[in-house]
């Protein structure tokens, strides 16, 4: 019996869902970058979270589970998802502020479609509070 469990464990964490980073794809390869800036009051937020969910309208809510791709910010706040095609996508924000010295949260729904995106660019904020 302790056998089974044991392959059966080895099984389940060779196959067990992982969360996408930018360099995998949502669906299909697309030619779309969207640039994020994360700002809270006026200055930039490092190290957090920002989490990435293609086709929806709705805000799928704070579970980061739910949430296609991530990436963390950089020393200025921002972060760059790569091969996106066009659509409805929904940013969510999470962490902690370092120098403001609080959590904060944020999101903000983003339309990719050819009227608004240059040169296949679009560049957007994210504020996030306490």
């Amino acid at each position: 019996m302790k056998k089974h469990i044991l392959l059966f464990s080895a099984i389940l964490v060779l196959f067990s869902c992982k969360k996408e980073n930018d360099s995998t794809p949502i669906a299909v390869n697309g030619n779309v970058v969207l640039n994020v800036h994360v700002i809270h009051h006026s200055w930039d937020v490092c190290n957090v979270n920002v989490y990435l969910e293609a086709n929806t309208l709705v805000y799928p809510g704070p579970d980061s589970t739910l949430y296609d791709k991530y990436l963390t910010t950089d020393g200025y706040g921002k972060v760059t998802f790569t091969k996106l095609i066009p659509g409805n996508y929904y940013l969510y924000c999470s962490g902690y502020d370092t120098l403001f010295g609080a959590q904060v949260i944020g999101y903000k729904q983003v339309y990719l479609t050819q009227e608004n995106l240059i040169n296949n660019e679009m560049s957007v904020n994210l504020y996030v509070s306490e």
